[in-house]
């Protein structure tokens, strides 16, 4: 699995987790894919402490992503 993170020229970022990794090319926003190895829980939790700051709740971020939900990660850049 990958968490797949966009940085729009806007200012906002979002994250999701994806089963393959994609890069498209695209005028509006940065993207970039991490593997996350198998996808578990404690990978995406492990992803979320190495990449994001200022979380108040890892779980359910962990959660959203973890249920390919994208999230939106503004805050937490």
């Amino acid at each position: 699995m990958y968490i797949e993170t966009r940085y729009y020229d806007n200012g906002k970022a979002s994250a999701r987790a994806v089963h393959v990794s994609e890069t498209i090319s695209n005028d509006y926003y940065d993207q970039y894919c991490d593997d996350v190895g198998e996808g578990t829980r404690d990978n995406v939790t492990s992803w979320i402490c190495n990449n994001l700051i200022n979380i108040n709740d890892i779980n359910e971020l962990t959660s959203q992503l973890s249920a390919g939900h994208t999230v939106d990660i503004t805050s937490h850049c």
